[in-house]
């Protein structure tokens, strides 16, 4: 046996005895820059319950992020790993992790709330039904909406890192969308012609960037656009909820996402409606195996590859998301942002996407709300 593979025998020793935590752990930095606890690796609930997954048999990818993770703990003969502090699973330190002044904001919008009836798979959204998806604006003649988004307050837009091109400049958000050829957007329900107000044209105060946002590895896959005024809410301008309470983040293993967008972004049909399709959470290895080329971490969330419903229903930057427990009722919470897929989607044999999870990311959001 190779010096370099005694550690994993002994993780999964230590994971399948499950020692318990080692008291006054040290705190420590994780490789993606957010503050953890080095502790023994088997106290880690989510490195351990990805071990026992594998059941000791580890990928290289998961290797390699153990290595990375490995710090010098309080006690020589444990294999310590830096564990990153925020409960991604629940617990009583996750609302006490966020910024006050934001999560202050965030709790007293009426966000997220119901408008249309159960989503089938595939199949253009109703009008209004979405009224939180957001079109983003850049200085292209030929395209000018590259990427999409999602209200979450008054001012603030959320998308995606790789959203802020190196070609084109953000110069505005575009909300109230359902059809871009139609202004404004009318459908036929019984015998009336039902109408929403026209769509809102917003320009950009400024942008705000994760500043561990990792271009190769598309890890921190997340900005802020915030807005240069105020928006008026209406029946197809509101924003989303993001998982704010303990309540709201209880996510299941078979959980089932909503996607919509424009499809913008994927593939040279897009489709001028807000389209909508259904995604079933996955594995982080599946996706892993997938994209073999990129180390995916808990910064991420795999989704798809069932069906032919996948990510090209969605624009980069726009939500993943579902009808979650949220203070004392049901509501949209969003759980991801779109990072990247594949090239050829909607395929026979559908591939997932991995999208960026929001969880880990609600201190930096919340503490930019600003």
């Amino acid at each position: 046996m190779e010096s370099r593979d005694l550690p994993y025998f002994l993780i999964a020793i230590s994971v399948l005895i499950g020692l318990s935590a080692v008291a006054n752990a040290q705190t420590c930095l994780t490789p993606t820059g957010s503050y953890g606890t080095c502790v023994p690796i088997q106290s880690c609930l989510e490195i351990a319950n990805e071990i026992r997954r594998y059941n000791g048999y580890l990928p290289q990818s998961l290797k390699d992020q153990l290595i990375q993770l490995r710090c010098p703990g309080p006690s020589p003969n444990d294999i310590n790993i830096c564990c990153d502090s925020l409960p991604n699973n629940g617990g009583d330190d996750y609302e006490s992790s966020l910024n006050q002044y934001g999560l202050q904001i965030l709790n007293d919008l009426k966000c997220g709330v119901p408008n249309g009836d159960r989503v089938a798979f595939g199949e253009k959204a109703k009008l209004g039904e979405f009224p939180w998806m957001a079109l983003i604006k850049y200085n292209s003649v030929d395209k000018p909406y590259k990427c999409g988004g999602t209200l979450i307050t008054h001012r603030h837009v959320l998308t995606a890192g790789h959203c802020l091109s190196a070609t084109y400049n953000i110069v505005g958000v575009r909300l109230g969308e359902h059809d871009m050829n139609t202004d404004p957007d009318c459908e036929k329900r019984g015998r009336k012609f039902v109408c929403m107000p026209p769509v809102v044209e917003y320009g950009v105060e400024k942008i705000i960037s994760h500043p561990d946002y990792k271009r190769r590895t598309l890890v921190n896959d997340v900005a802020i656009i915030k807005l240069n005024r105020d928006v008026e809410f209406n029946k197809h301008i509101k924003p989303i909820c993001l998982p704010i309470t303990k309540r709201s983040i209880e996510l299941q293993s078979e959980q089932l996402y909503l996607v919509a967008g424009w499809g913008t972004t994927e593939n040279s049909t897009s489709s001028s409606v807000l389209m909508k399709g259904l995604v079933k959470h996955q594995e982080l290895g599946v996706c892993q195996n997938v994209f073999r080329r990129m180390r995916l971490t808990n910064e991420h969330l795999c989704a798809g590859g069932e069906g032919r419903i996948d990510a090209c229903k969605g624009d980069s930057g726009g939500p993943l998301f579902f009808m979650a427990p949220y203070k004392t009722s049901n509501r949209y919470v969003q759980f991801g942002i779109v990072s990247f897929g594949v090239a050829a989607c909607g395929l026979e044999e559908a591939l997932p996407g991995v999208y960026a999870n929001i969880i880990p990311l609600m201190p930096w959001i919340t503490s930019n709300l600003t």
